[in-house]
């Protein structure tokens, strides 16, 4: 093999060329397959090589004695820093990158910077970015399968606890006989909560798969620093969608030589009922119809004008009851109960029901 194309092969391998001062092909070889060298004939840096590794003996200080994998290098020079080795964001920052805001998501020792680049997400010395571009996106969201899945267990175990006493199965010592209670009160809040919904902002992208999802998560969206770090990260991807919707635009006028005018669509007429969505009456209505549904689930929710709806929940609740001298019954009667009482909290709060397709009037 020639001298040329080992030259050829080392500048291939770091990505094109240096990564410290970007020049393309300016990588040589020197040495022996003992011990070799990686040098650059543009700025005078030099790769030591070892074990598979390339450690920076000679050149920028950033980098300087910092031993990495090709890999790594290659990404230093393509601007994707990802630097196990580094002790600070600075580090993983390209040269004319700067911080424009961050914040923490609660509960988790995951970090979001937003910079004039790029939106870095940092876990310990783990790290991902995602692009401002069309591709990427920042919506908020609510949590509630989750909540609602485990406060109906919950409520599950705190009836199959009282079955078991009822049954002597379980003995009840002092005031573990409370236990059902505070399993099933708990189950009911939860799952009210979990109607509600907790909030969270959710970042999207072709680049985020499943199993990442959840690191792209910021909870806390109350929080200041959360608030600034969203204005920034909006700003800057809707300057980016900006940008290719003009470049879009004058693509078309070049083409076709006119753009056809768009009609414009009333906001009122999105084809959903409201009046029987959400109650226009006054809040006490609302109240009642809790009431209601607490007393006997369903009734409420087709006052409220849902009929497809409420007329599910009573045949549920009503087979329930039938069905209740086996514990499948008294689950379903517990389900339909905290279903219904849940529609009722959504009408209060003029929120969107949970589940609407089911039985509902809306589109």
């Amino acid at each position: 093999m020639s001298i040329l194309n080992k030259n050829e092969q080392i500048n291939h391998q770091f990505g094109g060329g240096c990564p410290i001062c970007k020049g393309n092909n300016t990588l040589i070889t020197k040495g022996n397959l003992f011990k070799s060298s990686v040098e650059c004939n543009k700025c005078g840096s030099v790769f030591k090589s070892s074990l598979g590794n390339y450690e920076l003996i000679e050149g920028d200080s950033k980098y300087l004695g910092k031993k990495m994998s090709l890999d790594n290098w290659k990404k230093i020079r393509k601007g994707m820093i990802d630097n196990k080795d580094a002790k600070t964001i600075e580090e993983y920052l390209t040269e004319e990158e700067s911080i424009l805001a961050k914040c923490k998501s609660t509960g988790t020792n995951i970090t979001f910077y937003a910079t004039d680049k790029r939106i870095i997400n940092v876990a310990g010395k783990d790290i991902n970015h995602l692009d401002y571009s069309n591709n990427t996106t920042l919506s908020e969201a609510k949590e509630r399968l989750s909540i609602i899945a485990s406060s109906i267990g919950s409520g599950f175990f705190g009836l199959f606890l009282a079955a078991a006493m009822g049954a002597g199965f379980v003995s009840t010592p002092g005031f573990l006989f409370l236990l059902p209670i505070l399993f099933i009160l708990v189950g009911i809040v939860g799952i009210i909560v979990g109607i509600i919904g907790i909030k969270y902002y959710q970042f999207e992208s072709p680049k985020i798969n499943r199993t990442e999802k959840a690191r792209w998560k910021i909870k806390n969206p109350d929080d200041e620093s959360v608030k600034n770090f969203v204005t920034v990260v909006k700003k800057q991807l809707k300057t980016s969608v900006e940008d290719d919707e003009t470049n879009t635009k004058e693509k078309t006028i070049e083409t076709s030589g006119y753009t056809p005018e768009i009609p414009e669509v009333s906001e009122k007429d999105d084809g959903v009922d409201e009046e029987i969505i959400y109650s226009k009456d006054p809040e006490i209505r609302d109240f009642i119809i809790l009431a209601i549904n607490g007393f006997f689930p369903g009734i409420g929710t087709i006052i409220h004008g849902e009929k497809k709806r409420g007329t599910i929940q009573v045949a549920l609740f009503i087979f329930g009851l039938v069905t209740s001298l086996v514990l499948i019954g008294l689950l379903i009667v517990f389900v339909v109960w905290i279903w219904a009482l849940g529609d009722a909290v959504c009408f209060i709060l003029n929120k969107e029901l949970i589940f609407k397709e089911i039985g509902s009037t809306a589109k």
